[in-house]
């Protein structure tokens, strides 16, 4: 009867509390892991000290915690190249203030290494990736180098080490060279001359006259033969080019790096401003004046009474040859003849639809009418006149409360305004993280206003929608709340 007596568990039972212990174990290591992760995504320039302080509480005395935090960072630098600086600078600031302030430092100092020379390894051994695995081992080794460089900068990490960093890339990218495995090579190149372009400003700015020599040399020694001798992809012979004009120009940081430091909202508003008076005083456009109103007013109102004469009530009915049949006079006199830019002529249109607008039926007409106009005018644009123009509609979406605050239509003619701008390369979604950390009711209301660009994204809702889930904005629990709320369906 031996064979039907109980068995004895008590060994199972132990090894299932030893699994479960290990379980929960994970699982608070892994929130840990969440929390940090949460708080980074909050970080903008104008709660910095509150973040740093929600860290500390979670970091100090906690070496493990310190680990989790380097181990976000580090994933964080490879997806979120412009927020790398504010990553630097919060690693410094921690630094000064936690008990053990060497652990941190050096466990940065260690797993920055680590993570770079793995990568670089994997990149050099693995040579048949496929286009995914490419793209990602890039993003990896080219977010490492640019997290190394803002390290130097706040002076956590040491020029010499630096060097030793450019010197390994170039010693790498000649290995490749020799092995003729292109694709992998320009990647080594493109790192190093991302990394010099910081690297330079950094060393000017502490006055270190040897180890300017020293990367003069470099550069004058290696990059320029490549650049010359060599046959490259001619995006990296720009690079290089680029690269130079900054040498030459004493480091200082061009206007496209000047555009992608984050800045608070105050510095935003000011840097536009600041263009806004810097270009009227050029005398390359003219604002608009109470005529120029009137003009905008009358021709969008002959535009709806055209659409209405032509029976056009949907967009499936707008086609090709009623636009043209339209008389697009008044706005191209405005544009062509009397230089009015083409953002004055959507805040016009703004302005006016706030009164003109109270149908239903009449919001896609002019939705249709500033389509038309921003899908023709925005061809002829310079890249100046783009830059300032997305400057302008920054500042367009900021005043959302008073636009909507009278006509709740405008949620609707905005909502296209975002989804056309975007279409039309005038603004980025990334644009949008101005409005982190703004008050409850300019969230609603910009979320309120990407609700309606999506249900006008058409075709390209799935991939409109997708893209929302990139930024920053939306990595925070509460702006995902709010759009989630309004949209009644899991967008973000």
């Amino acid at each position: 009867m031996s064979q039907w007596s109980r068995k004895d568990m008590s060994k199972e039972n132990e090894l299932a509390e030893n699994y479960i212990k290990e379980l929960n174990l994970n699982m608070e290591k892994n929130s840990i892991k969440h929390d940090i992760t949460s708080i980074l995504n909050t970080l903008t320039v104008d709660n910095f000290n509150d973040v740093k302080d929600k860290l500390f509480n979670i970091l100090n005395n906690n070496n493990d915690n310190q680990d989790k935090l380097i181990e976000v960072i580090l994933e964080k630098c490879i997806i979120e190249n412009g927020y790398i600086i504010l990553y630097a600078k919060l690693c410094k600031e921690l630094i000064k203030i936690l008990n053990d302030k060497n652990y941190l430092k050096n466990k940065l100092i260690e797993s920055c290494k680590n993570s770079f020379d793995k990568a670089e390894n994997e990149f050099n051994l693995n040579i048949n990736l496929n286009e995914d695995q490419y793209y990602h081992q890039k993003k990896k080794i080219l977010g490492y180098i640019n997290l190394i460089a803002e390290l130097i900068d706040v002076k956590i990490l040491t020029q010499e080490i630096g060097f030793y960093y450019i010197n390994t890339l170039y010693d790498k990218y000649t290995q490749l060279n020799n092995l003729n495995e292109e694709n992998i090579k320009f990647i080594n190149l493109e790192a190093i001359i991302t990394f010099l372009s910081k690297f330079g400003k950094i060393i000017i700015k502490r006055n270190k006259d040897d180890n300017l020599t020293k990367l003069n040399n470099f550069i004058s020694e290696k990059i320029c033969i490549i650049k010359d001798k060599e046959k490259i992809p001619n995006f990296l012979k720009y690079k290089i080019i680029n690269l130079l004009e900054k040498q030459n120009n004493n480091w200082k940081d061009t206007l496209f790096e000047k555009s992608i430091i984050p800045k608070g909202k105050e510095k935003i508003i000011k840097n536009i401003n600041e263009d806004d008076y810097d270009y009227n005083n050029n005398n390359q456009n003219k604002k608009i004046n109470f005529e120029d109103e009137d003009t905008i007013k009358e021709d969008l109102t002959n535009w709806i009474k055209f659409l209405n004469e032509n029976d056009i009530i949907t967009p499936s009915k707008l086609e090709e040859e009623i636009l043209n049949e339209y008389e697009w006079e008044n706005i191209d006199k405005l544009i062509s003849d009397d230089k009015v830019e083409l953002v004055e002529i959507i805040r016009c249109y703004l302005e006016v639809s706030i009164d003109l607008i109270n149908k239903k039926e009449d919001v896609f007409k002019a939705n249709q009418y500033i389509n038309s106009v921003i899908e023709f005018y925005s061809k002829y644009l310079s890249k100046e006149e783009i830059k300032d123009c997305n400057k302008k509609l920054i500042l367009l979406f900021l005043e959302v409360n008073n636009l909507v605050v009278d006509n709740n239509f405008m949620f609707d003619i905005l909502g296209n305004l975002l989804f056309i701008s975007i279409h039309n390369q005038l603004f980025y979604l990334n644009d949008l993280n101005v409005f982190i950390n703004y008050d409850e009711l300019t969230l609603k209301n910009i979320c309120n206003v990407i609700k309606f660009s999506i249900e006008v994204s058409g075709k390209n809702r799935n991939k409109f929608i997708n893209e929302l889930k990139m930024i920053k904005l939306f990595n925070n629990d509460k702006e995902k709340e709010i759009l989630n709320s309004i949209i009644n369906d899991n967008v973000v």
